[in-house]
């Protein structure tokens, strides 16, 4: 039969080779499987530790991987740990390469990454290491979901002491948040990772939409920006721009909260005009409901998901909340 699998390979370089020092070292990578259950989070299904394989291309692909007793420009230790895994097509970089997807398809993937950090927001855990490479695509459905979790940490209110500079703060240095970056150890000093994600995300948003990803080729230092030097992106509505924009504010306590942008991305979706007021918008939203309810079958299954996901946690606040959010941009 078919099975719809990958196992993913953990390089080892200095973990001793034995079970207990391999998952306590790279127990983060397993955070999908114990933690995370959601449908914009890679499905994992289980893990094993065993011998490191010398496959054919191991010597072209990742010659200072593999042992050291199979070759001398290997680093590698001679066990590793090996991941399960729901297989995906293609990174979203392949996916819009190929697929050349609509505006609405690239705001459904949009939407699809902000659900995901919500529901890693409301679960205390920072994926911190944001960039296309860990964002993977199913290519005949466009359910997107985001990989890769080495560099994860759960806190339960996202603050970490940051007392000296041995704290690791995270994965790729140009797309890591300013708060993040910028920040010094001390004895009163925190990172804050509550918002440190969606800016991520948002310099992600611009390969989204075919641009150049501005702090990730050296246009723009994200220690150094204004928030008026982030360029333009071409060919999309302004609401949409200036969303992102939001999200890239360089004072994290100016970005909006996860939740609203979540929330303001679907109402933009569903509803006609992202002006609406709260009155047009509660009509809007009793008809998404029903027609949601009564026409699954016409809905594709990224649309189901994102409705299903953002039924199921309003209420007037937050409508309220997004609503405000919309016409203020």
């Amino acid at each position: 039969g078919h099975f719809n699998l990958a196992i993913k390979m953990m390089f080892n370089y200095g973990i001793q080779s034995n079970s207990e020092s391999l998952l306590k070292v790279m127990d983060k990578e397993l955070l999908p499987l114990k933690e995370i259950q959601h449908p914009n989070i890679v499905r994992i299904y289980s893990y094993f530790v065993d011998n490191f394989p010398l496959l054919p291309e191991s010597y072209d692909y990742y010659p200072m991987a593999i042992p050291s007793k199979y070759g001398p420009d290997g680093y590698g230790r001679n066990k590793t740990l090996f991941i399960v895994m729901k297989r995906y097509d293609m990174t979203i970089t392949e996916y819009l390469k190929e697929k050349e997807p609509s505006l609405d398809d690239r705001l459904l993937l949009m939407s699809q990454i902000f659900e995901a950090l919500l529901y890693l927001n409301q679960q205390s855990i920072v994926h911190r290491d944001l960039k296309s490479d860990n964002i993977l695509i199913c290519s005949e459905t466009g359910e997107l979901v985001l990989a890769d979790f080495g560099c994860a940490l759960k806190c339960p209110s996202l603050l970490v002491p940051y007392l000296t500079d041995e704290t690791m703060k995270g994965g790729n240095l140009a797309l890591m948040a300013p708060e993040i970056l910028l920040c010094q150890p001390g004895r009163s000093s925190y990172l804050d990772y509550r918002k440190s994600d969606l800016w991520s995300s948002g310099t992600i948003c611009y390969e989204l939409f075919d641009q150049i990803n501005p702090f990730f080729n050296g246009h723009l230092r994200n220690d150094t920006y204004t928030d008026r030097q982030l360029p333009e992106i071409q060919n999309i509505p302004s609401t949409i721009e200036k969303f992102i924009h939001s999200i890239l504010k360089k004072n994290h306590k100016q970005r909006p909260h996860v939740s609203v942008v979540s929330d303001s991305l679907q109402i933009y979706l569903w509803c006609s005009s992202s002006r609406s007021t709260i009155k047009e918008l509660y009509q809007c939203y009793m008809w998404q409901a029903i027609e949601t309810l009564f026409n699954k079958t016409k809905l594709s299954r990224v649309e189901l998901n994102l409705k299903r996901l953002f039924f199921t946690r309003q209420t007037s606040q937050t409508l309220k909340q997004a609503q405000h959010f919309l016409v203020t941009l």
